[in-house]
């Protein structure tokens, strides 16, 4: 079910550790192992480690910056402020909520899978990194 063999890389560690690793610190490993490893399938899923930290996790960071600053802010009003601040602490959690099962996610997909999960609107930026 799970495919570890050591075929061809140059850190030495199995296939698809490398590939999980890639998401690992997102864009951070994704350009270390794009730069380090020469096998083809850990490079396709550094390079969507990239893609996806720049067009998932970035917006999901400051959708969070933005939820927690106005919670924060509303919370400092008297009495209703707390009734203000509510909704954007909740969408703050669902934004974190969010950005934690993604990371998962990609990472259990690079162990399990051979190819990368592209996201939809990740097709044309991809070329870039080739």
């Amino acid at each position: 079910m799970y495919n570890t063999q050591h075929n061809d890389t140059s850190i030495g560690l199995p296939v698809a550790l490398e590939s999980a690793g890639t998401y690992s610190l997102l864009f951070i490993t994704g350009l270390i192992f794009l730069f380090a490893e020469k096998n083809p399938r850990v490079r396709a899923h550094a390079q969507n480690s990239i893609m996806v930290s720049i067009l998932l996790f970035f917006p999901l960071f400051i959708f969070h910056l933005i939820f927690i600053s106005a919670a924060g802010i509303l919370g400092f009003l008297p009495v209703i402020g707390h009734l203000l601040g509510m909704p954007f602490s909740f969408l703050n959690g669902v934004d974190d909520l969010i950005a934690l099962v993604a990371w998962v996610g990609f990472m259990i997909h690079g162990f399990i899978r051979a190819t990368p999960y592209k996201l939809p609107w990740s097709k044309k930026a991809t070329t870039f990194l080739q």
